[in-house]
């Protein structure tokens, strides 16, 4: 485990098939931010299950209130909207198809809930 910038870098299989990523999808955070916010930190899709997670982890070393120390509002305001919901239809539909229905969903980690 690495520590770097105020985190823990932990290695992370996928929280739900727990086989190891494979598939890169991008960065998020810090210089991948529109305005250079947050962290940054490598995005991976699970080829299993397809859960995109960063991987390794940025766990904050001084605890969640350094991670949550930025306004949502700030990093979140040059988001598109309308893009968000689009997202999240598709991504239902996909949770639909792989449980064979409609039902309850927890989405942890989701930024604002938005």
């Amino acid at each position: 485990m690495e520590v770097r910038d105020g985190y823990e870098w932990r290695p992370q299989v996928c929280p739900v098939c727990e086989l190891p990523p494979t598939q890169y999808v991008g960065r998020r955070g810090g210089a991948a931010h529109r305005a250079g916010l947050g962290v940054e930190c490598r995005l991976w899709r699970c080829r299993s299950c397809g859960l995109v997670f960063p991987n390794p982890m940025p766990v904050p070393v001084g605890g969640v209130e350094q991670h949550y120390a930025l306004d949502p509002n700030t990093y979140f305001q040059q988001h598109d909207a309308g893009c968000k919901v689009e997202n999240a239809r598709a991504m239902l539909a996909r949770a639909e198809r792989l449980t064979g229905g409609k039902g309850r969903l927890l989405d942890i980690g989701s930024g604002r809930g938005a």
